[in-house]
């Protein structure tokens, strides 16, 4: 699927255009992955500076694939200064609508300070915080590529799984002709596609996300990170306790990395880093902790034990219970009691 959208992109004869548009429709017919229900609008409104919008009704940690949002500031009457630091694990790319001016740091670093030319789009990853001072009207798309997208992207081109979380690319204004033209596409997207249109955005932004692999190897740098740190004594600490409060419910990653101020894959890595687990691990590992000290109490049934816990099923429990402890919840009571 991704070889036919890579060789629609480059197939001669008819215009670059022509040939872009075709290669979003061979993504559109060919992508089996894709959510089939389509959201009432493709483009939402950014009501926070590079904050993603999300659905009211989603999960704290539903999945995202590729997000569109539009933010427009009016001419302020005085310099307009905006901070985000959000733990978002996204690449962003933004792509003007309108000619202005702008100051933007990303981490702590000048990328712009003047006018922003209108045939480039401003690529950043995911992560860092960002500072911006407004003097313009100023109006653009977000482009919000996740990193379950990009890794799935990556697996399907090079054959196997990314090791580690991808990052592309220092903060820069990008000039790249095909990279500009496949975030037009996607800009321009009409507010209701249809049914086919989160399909159409999954497409074009295959095809995004492989011309961005392709141009981050061209400049020789690395698509995935290797960074291991160990999550600092605080944030850990601060992890450890929220899971601690809420061992009786579903505890979401989202969740856990907004608790300590980071990006989801870096709140992962870095706390595997500090306990040689996954976060996943560590929370079924302390929910039978917990439920050990509740089967102590012979007039509690495992049945209500596995519910107290927040587990779909005794027998759900069961597999989890065994799997940490090497035995079933009913063989550790008799021998406990």
């Amino acid at each position: 699927m991704y070889a036919s959208i890579l060789s629609t992109m480059q197939a001669p004869g008819g215009t670059f255009e022509a040939n872009l548009t075709q290669m979003a429709r061979t993504g559109a017919e060919a992508l089996m992955f894709v959510d089939v229900a389509a959201p009432a609008k493709l483009i939402l409104p950014e009501i926070e500076w590079r904050k993603r919008p999300v659905s009211k009704d989603a999960r704290p940690d539903a999945g995202h694939r590729v997000t569109l949002s539009r933010w427009t500031v009016t001419k302020p009457i005085k310099p307009l200064e905006l901070v985000a630091n959000y733990p978002d694990d996204s690449h962003l790319i933004t792509f003007p609508l309108v000619p202005s001016s702008v100051e933007f740091f990303f981490a702590g670093k000048q990328v712009a300070n003047g006018k922003i030319q209108m045939d480039t789009v401003l690529i950043t990853g995911p992560g860092e915080p960002s500072r911006t001072i407004f003097t313009r009207t100023f109006d653009c798309v977000r482009i919000y590529l996740s990193q379950s997208f990009l890794a799935e992207c990556f697996t399907e081109i090079y054959g196997h799984s990314p090791s580690g979380p991808i990052e592309l690319f220092d903060p820069h204004f990008m000039a790249d002709p095909m990279v500009f033209q496949l975030a037009s596409l996607l800009a321009r997207v009409d507010d209701d596609g249809g049914p086919a249109g989160p399909t159409f955005v999954d497409g074009v932004s295959i095809a995004l996300a492989a011309r961005l692999f392709t141009l981050n190897s061209m400049r020789g740098g690395a698509l995935v990170s290797n960074r291991s740190t160990p999550l600092p004594k605080w944030r850990l600490k601060r992890a450890v306790d929220y899971i601690e409060a809420n061992l009786t419910r579903p505890i979401y990653l989202a969740e856990l990395s907004n608790v300590v101020g980071l990006t989801r894959m870096h709140f992962a890595a870095q706390f595997r880093a500090a306990t040689g687990c996954s976060p996943y691990n560590y929370i079924l590992r302390r929910k039978v902790a917990h439920s050990q000290r509740l089967l102590l109490n012979p007039q509690l049934s495992i049945a209500s034990v596995a519910a107290m816990m927040g587990f779909s099923s005794q027998a759900h429990f069961t597999v989890v219970f065994k799997k940490v402890t090497g035995t079933t919840p009913v063989r550790w009571r008799q021998s406990s009691c």
